[in-house]
């Protein structure tokens, strides 16, 4: 079984010298052992994964993949097993206050904000 990762997304993927981490080569690992394959993953740019299963160079590309619908119409997905939402970090205050009006303009409904400074929590509506 042939796999393509950038292993450049830990937890998910990643690369500790020589070898392949984390929990997309983990499933990878156990899907090749109950179809009794040998396992061989090669690195690829992120953007190259996809030409590469669609000129069959790789089996499955293994990389923390968003599925969207332009990825679908060219490529097959697993079900789902992660699901997050979008997360941002800033080390200036003032860049976070920015930051909250530039969403408020964009009509997020709720926003979670905390800093390392006692680890605050404020809920913006």
């Amino acid at each position: 079984m042939r796999v393509g990762t950038d292993a450049e997304n830990p937890p998910f993927t990643y690369q500790e010298g020589s070898e392949f981490k984390g929990i997309d080569i983990e499933i990878c690992k156990r899907i090749a052992k109950k179809l009794n394959m040998q396992l061989q993953i090669s690195k690829f740019e992120f953007d190259d994964l996809f030409s590469a299963l669609a000129q069959n160079k790789i089996d499955i590309a293994a990389s923390s993949i968003t599925i969207t619908e332009k990825r679908k119409q060219t490529v097959d997905f697993t079900e789902p097993y992660f699901d997050t939402i979008n997360q941002t970090a800033v080390y200036n205050i003032k860049l976070l206050t920015n930051l909250i009006l530039c969403v408020n303009n964009n009509n997020i409904r709720s926003l979670t904000i905390k800093y390392l400074g006692g680890f605050h929590e404020n809920r913006a509506n």
